[in-house]
């Protein structure tokens, strides 16, 4: 089949066969079909649909185009932790030592952040001497050791999606439900986990700002997860302010460390607490009751565990003077009175990234040391000339770089703003 055929077929608004779909992108991974000829395709999956058979079948081929990870050999419930990527999203450093700490097997590859939205990778990294690149021996050896691990993601997984997603990059291609769902389930797919829990966040800090498009890509999921034969649980989180207190690298390692010893109790607590509750649930297990575990002091000591495994220091967990920190803080104050309202979330990430916490573009190095920390959540009442936040920064161009975008990320409004849900949806109700 010709590779014009193919593109043919997908600009026409006809279906795809699977051996169509097998020789396409096998011709493409052995260089005998161009990225421009895939780009041309990618725009045609785009703007004319793929469906569930469609959408299995790319899947099945990101899949089959890299080594699968066998977790068979390995003791106890596997679970596999994922999130669509947010401002201040520490959840994960939160709940995986907290499941971990229940007896599940909780192994996570994560990746960097690129853009508004942080990645876990980045913040670990934070910790002096921690790793977080590992063979596949290597990260299977950690998870039978503590019980956890929060490593990159293996080059040999599913090498296709990641020649498929820069192309999508750059061809306005990215917001495509159908190969969002399949870059997300194919490296699922390829870790054998016994379940794969997803958070799809939601809202003006989000790259889905629709509810109704979440359902639709939480069912792209759910159909691939069961053709798959693989077990998933599914949340639609708010995104609509940043998650937590701090956005930035130390600043959101301390913020979980300080909620795994019980000090923090903001809408980034409560929702990590209703996350571990149905995730244990849907293993089959009863979740203890999570203010004793916290208070037992188990997910703390498994999250040093982790670290000591990983190379990295574990007396980060009670020093945190151990964690790279920004010179000089600026204080953030309200100018009127009223009510604090985020309106661009992505700003506030974007705020961070000026500072030197994030990349504009995948090469640029990060400072994990500068940051935002806000001392009220919105919807908060606050006075002029109370602190909204402190902005932690080692440069005056990139401070005013960074206050610029803060300028547009919230407003002061004289009505209080309506409370949202933390969960706008779940496949656990």
């Amino acid at each position: 089949m010709l590779p014009q055929e193919f593109i043919r077929v997908k600009r026409d608004g006809e279906k795809h066969t699977r051996d169509s779909m097998k020789e396409f992108f096998s011709q493409y991974l052995n260089g005998n079909v161009a990225d421009y000829q895939v780009s041309a395709w990618l725009m045609a999956a785009f703007l004319k649909g793929l469906d569930d058979e469609e959408t299995f079948w790319l899947t099945e081929q990101i899949v089959n185009s890299g080594e699968k990870l066998d977790l068979s050999d390995i003791d106890g419930i596997k679970v596999d932790k994922h999130s669509s990527g947010g401002v201040g999203d520490k959840v994960s450093l939160a709940i995986v030592p907290l499941l971990a700490s229940t007896g599940l097997v909780v192994s996570k590859m994560s990746g960097r952040g690129l853009g508004h939205t942080g990645g876990t990778i980045d913040k670990l990294e934070s910790i002096p001497g921690l790793r977080t690149e590992f063979s596949t021996e290597e990260f299977k050896a950690l998870l039978r050791r503590v019980g956890l691990a929060i490593v990159s993601q293996s080059e040999s997984l599913a090498p296709l999606d990641k020649k498929l997603y820069s192309l999508r990059d750059v061809t306005a291609t990215v917001e495509s439900l159908p190969l969002i769902a399949s870059s997300i389930m194919s490296k699922k797919i390829a870790v054998g986990s016994d379940l794969v829990s997803l958070d799809v966040k939601l809202g003006n800090g989000a790259f889905i700002t629709n509810l109704e498009d979440a359902k639709e890509l939480c069912r792209f999921m759910m159909s691939l997860a069961e053709q798959f034969g693989r077990k998933v649980e599914i949340h639609v989180t708010d995104m609509n302010e940043p998650l937590g207190s701090s956005i930035g690298n130390s600043l959101e390692v301390i913020e979980a460390l300080e909620f795994l010893k019980g000090k923090v109790e903001n809408r980034f607590a409560r929702l990590v607490k209703e996350l571990y509750k149905d995730t244990v649930n849907s293993t089959g297990g009863e979740a203890p009751d999570v203010e004793q575990l916290i208070a037992s002091g188990k997910p703390l000591e498994k999250f040093a565990q982790m670290i000591e495994a990983q190379s990295g220091d574990p007396k980060v967990v009670e020093d945190y003077s151990l964690l790279p920190m920004a010179k000089n803080v600026h204080e953030l104050r309200a100018q009127r009175s009223g009510y604090l309202k985020f309106v661009d979330t992505k700003e506030v990430g974007m705020a961070a990234v000026e500072l030197g916490g994030g990349r504009k573009r995948k090469e640029d190095n990060i400072d994990h040391g500068v940051g935002i920390k806000f001392l009220v959540e919105g919807g908060s009442k606050v006075d002029a000339g109370d602190i909204l936040a402190l902005v932690y920064f080692n440069n005056e161009n990139t401070l005013n770089s960074a206050l610029k975008r803060l300028e547009h990320a919230f407003i002061i409004t004289e009505t209080e703003p309506e409370e949202r849900p933390l969960i706008w949806w779940s496949s656990y109700q």
